[in-house]
């Protein structure tokens, strides 16, 4: 007797990439950086961030380096802002969600 049966798997969006929403860059050594977990398994991808203005602030390619906070050097202020992720391969889309740095 031979047994025939099938699956049905949905695509997300995300994957294996988890972003977290939150992160609290104060030199306690807890949540001082954004880590976004499997980010090693994309190493052609770019990471930008923006403002509330839709200015770009952080901007990174290749193997993702955990994000401080800063930009040009600078800590940034308690506030919202937006990324955008881009795997860079041919069978994801572009990502897209916010941070909040909280101080």
């Amino acid at each position: 007797m031979c047994w025939d049966d099938s699956v049905f798997i949905t695509k997300d969006s995300i994957g294996c990439i988890f972003p977290v929403t939150a992160f609290t860059p104060n030199g306690d050594a807890y949540n001082d950086v954004w880590n976004i977990d499997n980010m090693e398994l994309y190493p052609n991808a770019e990471v930008q961030i923006f403002n509330q203005w839709g200015n770009l602030i952080h901007n990174q390619s290749g193997v993702y380096e955990s994000w401080d906070g800063s930009s040009n050097g600078k800590q940034l202020p308690a506030e919202v802002y937006y990324w955008i992720i881009n795997l860079n391969e041919p069978d994801r889309e572009v990502l897209k969600g916010i941070i909040t740095i909280v101080r």
